[in-house]
């Protein structure tokens, strides 16, 4: 265990990409317990474009805190970075909505809602601006193309 670490180390003083990936997956196989530094592996993998080391490394990071919903948050801000907006929303779902606070649990439920929303279809009721509204909506100008008969939901403790 301690030769992984040393070796990954080394990697990484090298900068060297390959070594330094090929070192996170080792510890990953190894289930090194790092507990709470597996959540920093699991950003770096994302840097070095391993989404699969980077998900399996938030899942050690996860269990490592046993489980603990705010660990669960963080898992899920790591599939957010990612881009797995489904899997966000599926997540912070199962996460009370005070987790961290009411305001981050909203903030992050409200931006994988939009990102997922931008890949499936538009919310009915709304249109790209076009022409003149196009120019309104660019300086922040109201204009109906970007107003809605829905609701906006009003956030408890807001």
């Amino acid at each position: 265990m301690r030769r992984l670490l040393d070796q990954f180390q080394r990697a990484l003083q090298r900068g060297n990409r390959a070594e330094t990936a090929d070192g996170l997956q080792q510890l990953i196989a190894a289930r090194v317990p790092l507990e709470e530094q597996w959540l920093q592996l699991a950003l770096m993998a994302i840097d070095l474009g391993e989404i699969g080391s980077a998900r399996r490394a938030a899942d050690l990071y996860v269990e490592s805190c046993g489980g603990s919903p705010a660990a669960r948050f963080q898992r899920a801000g790591v599939l957010a970075r990612i881009g797995l907006f489904d899997e966000v929303i599926v997540l912070l779902r199962a996460l009370p909505a005070n987790v961290p606070n009411p305001f981050s649990y909203a903030l992050a439920r409200g931006s994988a809602a939009l990102h997922l929303a931008r890949r499936t279809k538009p919310v009915s009721g709304w249109r790209r601006p076009s022409g003149r509204d196009r120019n309104r909506a660019r300086y922040g100008i109201r204009c109906r193309c970007w107003s809605t008969s829905q609701s906006i939901p009003s956030w408890p403790n807001a």
